[in-house]
């Protein structure tokens, strides 16, 4: 009886095994279309020539145990909707910081589809960008879905299938500023309050290559009235490729009554490698201001700032990686 027990064991053992074996022929999981970054993700552009063209490659992936045997052709189409359902869900009634659709003036498909190679999982859609002209008071999307028409279906899985890609373009000058100096307060009289207004940090916008534009002051960087307080500054090297120059700024709206010492706003760029992470460079951009500009909230009682000093702008990049692929310095 024992030597049959054991037989019985070893024949069980061996159909189980055989069973398992042709399972892994099988698909476990159902072949479906995704993007590889779903959702809302943040695509970083560097604006960098005159023109501001860039081009960008959409990685699209076919999910599953097994591969599909066969070239898959994907189709992608615009979502404008879900750009609408994400600013009302994040913002409600405040329309001024509701994300736009990417308008087609600025970018450009080849065609809206790729193909996923046999035996491969991967395919890349690629957008041409022209950012000339953009204004980056607003924010934007470029909002994709995988078309129904594809070969495969589209993951159903919630937002697998949709992409919201949030286009933050940067130069060598944008970017986050720690403020070094204090605001001074004008009374009526035209002197100065002994009370300084400190403000930490300032983030500036790309215009161009060698513009930027922030908020001046203190004002809050979202604040209703914040395009009002809207100034732009023009990095001049001192020459061609050179780390340091002259900065020029422009107000947009002339009833800030904005005024600036160009003898005293100067850039300097240095650059030093991490002692400790020999892949890391520090870049430090040191822009050196003096400007006065108006309050103008309360339009019968205008109030008079100045800011005179340094705001100084780090970044840390890794030299192994290119500089769009990475977030260490925002």
């Amino acid at each position: 009886m024992k030597v049959i027990y054991k037989w019985a064991i070893a024949l069980s053992c061996i159909f189980m095994w055989t069973g398992c074996n042709d399972e892994w022929t099988d698909e476990q999981y159902e072949n479906y279309i995704s993007f590889v970054n779903p959702g809302v993700t943040q695509v970083y552009l560097k604006y960098d020539r005159a023109n501001g063209e860039k081009e960008y490659d959409i990685p699209i992936q076919v999910s599953g145990s097994t591969m599909p045997g066969k070239d898959v052709n994907v189709t992608v189409a615009l979502d404008p909707d879900t750009v609408a359902g994400y600013n009302r869900d994040n913002f409600r009634s405040r329309t001024d910081l509701y994300y736009k659709q990417l308008e087609p003036q600025y970018y450009a498909f080849d065609k809206m589809s790729t193909v996923i190679k046999s035996g491969e999982s991967e395919a890349f859609l690629k957008v041409n960008y022209s950012f000339l002209g953009l204004d980056n008071y607003d924010n934007y999307f470029l909002a994709l879905t995988i078309d129904p028409s594809s070969d495969l279906q589209p993951n159903p899985r919630k937002h697998y299938k949709k992409t919201l890609m949030h286009i933050n373009l940067f130069n060598d000058f944008s970017g986050k500023y720690n403020v070094s100096s204090e605001l001074i307060e004008y009374n009526p009289d035209g002197s100065e309050r002994s009370e300084k207004i400190k403000v930490e940090t300032r983030n500036s916008w790309v215009v161009d290559e060698n513009t930027i534009f922030f908020y001046a002051g203190l004002v809050d960087e979202q604040a209703l009235d914040r395009k009002d307080y809207r100034v732009f500054i023009k990095f001049i090297p001192s020459e061609e490729g050179a780390q340091d120059g002259t900065m020029e700024f422009t107000a947009e709206n002339p009833d800030i009554k904005f005024e600036y010492t160009p003898e005293k706003c100067s850039y300097s760029i240095a650059e030093v490698m991490d002692p400790l992470k020999p892949y890391l460079k520090r870049r430090y951009l040191t822009a050196n201001m003096s400007y006065t500009y108006h309050d103008i909230t309360n339009p019968d009682y205008l109030i008079k700032y100045k800011y005179e000093g340094p705001m100084i702008m780090e970044r840390v990049l890794n030299i192994l990686k290119p500089e769009e692929d990475q977030i260490e310095w925002n």
